[in-house]
């Protein structure tokens, strides 16, 4: 689809195999990935669209009936090749050829483009990079003593800093695993600690009021 060095791709999805494969491909590339979540509105996701000008945006619709119902908004292909869970199905926008790369010093050091409303309400793109993501996952791994093994509750969304920082990659740097809710289940993580199939949960205060 085009996507190389400095080009932004706009990942809409929830907690999904196909949100993290393609926050990780997209970095393979050097590419920026922007991960937004699913349940924005529709207008929250054209304004980071048209201020992130991606060369294609991905929809992980597999795992997300918002998603699916952004991606029926745009002119999209649909891929169903991840694997063999349906939930892995995503779509892709037509590639945009006017989406122009960044070609400065920071084309090569963004590892995620994390949007915030910050004070003002209007959307801004936070880059977070390689090198900084990295040393907060090993940190982070060490300080909350993770081991090889743990398996850790993924209910957090993914396209928030949390999520994709603490969650995501502290856990697979110390050799973990992540149970992923596309969004958090209170009953079946309440059966899954009981169950034994939980060593680490990280929540808000909200989650745990929930629990």
């Amino acid at each position: 689809r085009g996507v190389g060095p400095g080009d932004r791709v706009v990942i809409v999805a929830e907690n999904g195999l196909t949100q993290i494969a393609a926050f990780f491909a997209t970095g393979a590339l050097g590419a920026w990935p922007a991960l937004v979540n699913a349940r924005a509105s529709e207008r929250e996701i054209a304004a980071i669209r048209a201020h992130a000008r991606p060369r294609v945006v991905v929809y992980g619709t597999g795992a997300s009936d918002d998603a699916r119902v952004h991606a029926g908004r745009d002119a999209v292909e649909t891929y169903t090749g991840l694997s063999s869970s349906p939930r892995s199905d995503c779509a892709f926008s037509a590639g945009d050829p006017a989406a122009s790369a960044e070609t400065g010093p920071w084309s090569a050091s963004v590892g995620a483009l994390i949007y915030t409303s910050g004070t003002t309400g209007a959307p801004k793109g936070v880059l977070a990079t390689h090198r900084g993501l990295l040393s907060f996952a090993a940190r982070s791994a060490a300080i909350r003593r993770l081991q090889p093994g743990e398996t850790v509750l993924g209910a957090l969304p993914t396209s928030h800093i949390f999520g994709v920082a603490t969650i995501l990659l502290t856990t697979l740097t110390a050799g973990g695993s992540i149970l992923l809710q596309s969004r958090f289940d209170a009953d079946a993580t309440v059966a899954a600690l009981c169950q034994g199939q939980l060593s680490v949960l990280h929540g808000v205060p909200t989650l745990y009021v929930r629990l």
